[in-house]
């Protein structure tokens, strides 16, 4: 499809506390009509709303915002699932004359939206909730022992601890139809969907520590502890996949007596810095993002070029 005939959507990415919040805020407002569509996968979820440093009320109130707290920890969203529905949040937007923002980290989600290598109409439900199951039982190590023989090329690519991306590997790859490596191929080869301008929000290193340190600081002053307690109270335990990522993990071992609070918090800073080296390694692979650089150019500086490159 000629780029001019597709839809026009913005995506700003970049790793956790590279100042994507703010900048995507200052940028709808400067457009006639614009709103935000969250790509953070673990924003998805209700009552996880400081470890992963959602938008706050007031932020929600000035632009609107999709995909947020639009499902229980309990619940599973897979990269499909996410794109399916985000895409009909798109159309509606168009429709309006609404900019869609898309606004988050979580790279093989916004992949799934910008090039479809998700989108199919195979059910995987029943093989999800079954491997949730068994996730809750027996812990994320036995599901990545079994995608060694599902799919081996998805294990050696996924982090042994990365729940989400193993049971989405091995939905796809006990469904029978293909493997995740080889959806993820034929995704590289379709051409996008959208006339996207990709931005990757992206800071020096130091002061990208300095900021995730920082965060994770105002994370414990506004009740990272007590979230994590709610959480148990509902039912999750280390074996569930969200209580298993960076944030919640740490304040959870502590409180099963495994970790000292002086660990657990600096264990939060060191795994956070770690996620953000990963994210920075796949946005570096893909060339159609420009990265932009806020201690550079200023919030106000970084979205004026998002702006004109968006209006060309």
């Amino acid at each position: 499809m000629n780029m001019e005939k597709k839809k026009k959507i913005i995506l700003l990415t970049g790793p956790t506390a590279s100042g994507k919040t703010s900048i995507a805020i200052e940028l709808c407002k400067r457009m006639s009509s614009a709103e935000v569509i969250s790509v953070d996968s673990r924003q998805f979820y209700r009552g996880m709303d400081i470890g992963t440093a959602k938008p706050t009320l007031q932020e929600r109130a000035e632009v609107p915002h999709h995909f947020i707290d639009i499902a229980n920890p309990h619940q599973g969203i897979n990269a499909g699932e996410y794109a399916r529905r985000a895409k009909a949040i798109i159309r509606e937007l168009h429709l309006r004359n609404t900019v869609p923002v898309l606004v988050g980290g979580s790279a093989l989600y916004w992949r799934a939206v910008l090039d479809g290598f998700y989108e199919d109409k195979v059910d995987y439900s029943a093989i999800r909730t079954a491997l949730l199951n068994r996730l809750r039982k027996d812990g994320v190590g036995a599901l990545y022992n079994e995608l060694s023989a599902v799919d081996p090329v998805s294990h050696h690519r996924i982090k042994p601890n990365d729940a989400q991306r193993i049971i989405r590997a091995l939905e796809v790859g006990l469904s029978g139809k293909e493997s995740l490596a080889e959806k993820w191929k034929r995704g590289k080869e379709n051409e996008s969907l959208f006339n996207t301008t990709m931005i990757w929000i992206d800071r020096q290193r130091d002061q990208l520590y300095s900021a995730i340190d920082a965060r994770v600081d105002k994370m414990v002053e506004m009740g990272l502890l007590e979230e994590v307690k709610g959480l148990i109270e509902m039912g999750l335990g280390a074996k569930h996949y969200v209580m298993g990522t960076m944030g919640y993990i740490e304040p959870y071992r502590y409180l099963m007596g495994e970790l000292s609070w002086d660990e657990a918090v600096s264990q939060i800073k060191r795994n956070s810095r770690q996620f953000s080296k990963r994210q920075t390694t796949w946005f570096r692979k893909d060339r159609r993002l420009r990265r932009l650089d806020p201690d550079i150019w200023g919030v106000e500086g970084v979205c004026e070029r998002v702006k004109a490159q968006f209006e060309r």
